[in-house]
């Protein structure tokens, strides 16, 4: 129980790192990379289906090996997004190409890259933490009263992901792109910080086989014969359907189909 404070508190900093960069992720791509409307948006638009998948995939693998190195990676990619969104924007030659006019044009492929690199973190971050941190914690807890009030403070410290959807955003926007992401990674800084001074607490799960592969390993001797009977009654579906709407004609096919 000893660790539950600590858990709140890198919750709390994680949510505000990545809900930081994502809420103005749209406004960035259009203001620093020049993208138009429609490219920043389909980009946007490819980060939440990621962060959906990854939130999946991270689930298996946290059923399989443990929340704890899941959430470890998580935060980790969550630091590290921000600190690449701190030097995009502290190095214009890394968000946009300038001339020696003090234009910029279009982004070259390397600045897509570091860009790119970064959103695939944030995704790893967002999708990893946003249900294995609450497994974790809810794992430390002996009784099903203290999980019940874990869930309760663990939905209020979600809450902080507000503080960077409001204030920093307002920070980015008004103040400098710098100084929010800055305020991102040391918030993300932080709450690597506070997991790492709870490892000697952690509760550790037990490694175990991945649930998905064990609904996989379809046997003979439990589905032996299912699979001819769902085709026996494919041909009947089949063939009832036809025989309705054409009776005369496929009448005598439907009276071919074997079903023994």
């Amino acid at each position: 129980m000893e660790d539950l404070p600590l858990c709140f508190r890198w919750c709390a900093g994680v949510s505000m790192g990545y809900q930081g960069l994502l809420s103005n992720l749209l406004v960035y791509l259009i203001k620093q990379y020049h993208l138009n409307n429609a490219d920043a948006t389909q980009i946007l638009s490819v980060v939440n289906g990621c962060i959906q998948f990854a939130s999946i995939l991270c689930a298996v693998v946290a059923d399989a090996l443990g929340c704890f190195y899941v959430v470890y990676v998580s935060l980790l990619a969550s630091f590290l997004s921000s600190f690449l969104f701190v030097l995009t924007s502290a190095k214009p030659s890394l968000s946009s190409q300038s001339s020696s006019l003090g234009l910029s044009g279009a982004p070259t492929g390397g600045q897509f890259s570091v860009l790119y690199f970064a959103i695939f973190l944030l995704a790893v971050a967002a999708g990893g933490s946003r249900l294995s941190s609450a497994t974790f914690g809810a794992s430390q807890v002996d009784t099903s009263e203290g999980q019940a009030s874990f869930f309760n403070w663990f939905s209020m410290t979600s809450y902080t992901a507000l503080v960077g959807m409001t204030a920093i955003v307002y920070v980015e926007d008004n103040v400098g792109w710098l100084i929010g992401f800055s305020l991102c990674a040391g918030a993300s800084a932080v709450g690597v910080l506070l997991f790492h001074l709870g490892r000697p607490y952690y509760r550790h799960s037990e490694c175990r086989e991945n649930p998905f592969l064990t609904c996989c390993d379809l046997s003979e001797e439990n589905y032996g014969g299912r699979p001819k009977q769902l085709m026996k009654a494919l041909a009947i579906t089949i063939g009832l359907t036809l025989q309705v709407r054409s009776p005369g004609r496929l009448n005598s096919k439907v009276q071919s189909i074997s079903i023994g």
